[in-house]
C-alpha cells in the first residue's frame, strides 16, 4: 500500500448529528492521498456507531476509541502518533471542509518549505440546534442538512511576521479545524498538544510553542472551510476557562517582548485594549490605548522581538481601525 502524503486526523465527541456531513466532506476531496485518524473520545450518543460505519466503507480511515474521556489535546496527540503522513490535516466534527481544501494546502506546503503550519480563511455556518442538540435537518443548503451560511468570514493575516505578531500579543491567528501542519514538527521538535487540565487554548499554545522555536506560519487567502457557530461548541461551553488560559498566553507574549520589565499594569491595560467597549466608554479611552500601543513600539524597537518596521505598520494599523471603527459604532448607537 502506497504511504499517504497527508494523514486528517479529526477528534469526536457527541457529534451524531454533524458526522454525516464532516466525515463526507472529507472523503470527497479532490485530493485523495491520505489517510483519515478519527478519534472518539468515549462518546456517549451513537457517534462511535456512526463511525464504524463509515470505517467499513472506506479503507482510508482508521478509528479509535478512547476508554475515558481525555479530551481533545489528548485525542489529536493520539492521532499524531499514530499518523503516517508527511503533513497532518486538522478537522473538527461539527465542521464542513470546502472540496479542494486539502489540494490548496498541500500545493502551498510543497511550495513553501520553510511555512511549517498553514490555515486557511472560514466561512461561518449555523445550524438548527435546540437545548437538548437536536438538529432541524430541514435545510439542504450547499448539499448539506443543516448548514446555513451567516455571511460571516474568519480571515486571518497570511504574512508570517504578522501571524507571529498577533499570535505573541492579541490574538490566536489560525482556525484549528483549517489547517495542515509539517508532520516533522512534533517528531524532530519533540512537540505535542499540551493535555493539562487547566489548558482550555491548547490549540493556540502549539502555535505558540511552534513559534518560539522559530518555525513560520501563514494562511492561505481562500476560504476552505465552512466553520460551524454552535451553542454545544466546548469554546461556549468554557469561555471563562479559556479566557483565563487567553491572559496566560498573552502575559507570556508580553513577557517575550518586554523581558525583564513586564508589569501587572502593562498586562491589565493591555487586555483592557483587546476587550475595549464599543461607543463612547472606549472614545474617552483613546489617549490611554494610543500611549499603550506606543509603548509596545518601543519595546520592541529596543528588544527587537519582531520585525520592527513590521510591527510598527501593524501597531499603527491596529490603533486606527479600532478609532474608526469605535467611532462608527458611536455614531450608530
Amino acid at each position: 500500500m502506497t504511504k499517504p502524503l497527508v494523514s486528517v486526523i479529526m477528534t469526536v465527541y457527541n457529534a451524531e448529528h454533524y458526522l454525516d456531513n464532516s466525515i463526507t466532506s472529507i472523503l470527497s476531496q479532490t485530493y485523495s492521498n491520505f489517510e483519515f485518524i478519527i478519534i472518539d473520545d468515549c462518546s456517549t450518543d451513537n457517534s462511535y456507531q456512526i463511525l464504524q460505519k463509515y470505517a467499513a466503507l472506506d479503507k482510508r480511515i482508521k478509528l479509535f476509541r478512547n476508554t475515558v474521556n481525555k479530551k481533545q489535546a489528548f485525542s489529536a496527540n493520539i492521532g499524531i502518533e499514530n499518523s503516517a503522513g508527511k503533513y497532518i490535516v486538522r478537522m473538527d466534527a461539527d465542521d464542513i471542509s470546502l472540496p479542494d481544501r486539502i489540494m490548496q494546502q498541500v500545493n502551498f506546503m510543497e511550495q513553501n518549505q520553510d511555512v511549517v503550519v498553514c490555515g486557511a480563511r472560514c466561512s461561518v455556518i449555523r445550524d438548527d440546534v435546540d437545548s437538548i442538540g437536536v438538529v432541524n435537518n430541514s435545510s439542504g443548503e450547499h448539499g448539506f442538512c443543516g448548514v446555513r451560511e451567516t455571511g460571516k468570514i474568519l480571515e486571518f493575516a497570511s504574512d508570517p511576521d504578522v501571524v507571529s505578531i498577533k499570535m505573541y500579543l492579541f490574538c490566536c491567528e489560525l482556525a484549528q479545524p483549517a489547517v495542515i501542519m509539517s508532520s516533522k514538527i512534533f517528531k524532530q521538535y519533540k512537540l505535542k498538544y499540551r493535555e493539562n487540565n487547566d489548558n482550555y487554548a491548547e490549540d493556540w499554545q502549539l502555535w505558540i510553542d511552534i513559534l518560539d522555536n522559530g518555525m513560520k506560519i501563514s494562511n492561505l487567502d481562500s476560504i476552505l472551510l465552512h466553520y460551524r457557530d454552535s451553542p454545544l461548541q466546548v469554546t461556549k461551553q468554557n469561555s471563562v476557562n479559556i479566557a483565563i488560559s487567553r491572559k496566560d498566553i498573552l502575559s507570556y507574549g508580553l513577557s517575550k517582548l518586554f523581558r525583564n520589565k513586564l508589569t501587572d499594569t502593562i498586562i491589565d491595560t493591555h487586555l483592557k485594549l483587546l476587550l475595549a467597549p464599543k461607543g463612547i466608554g472606549f472614545i474617552f479611552k483613546l489617549g490611554a490605548y494610543y500611549k499603550h500601543l506606543k509603548m509596545l513600539k518601543a519595546a520592541n524597537k529596543k528588544n527587537r522581538i519582531f520585525d520592527v518596521s513590521k510591527f510598527d505598520e501593524f501597531i499603527n494599523q491596529y490603533y486606527l481601525r479600532n478609532k474608526l471603527l469605535k467611532k462608527l459604532s458611536c455614531r450608530r448607537h
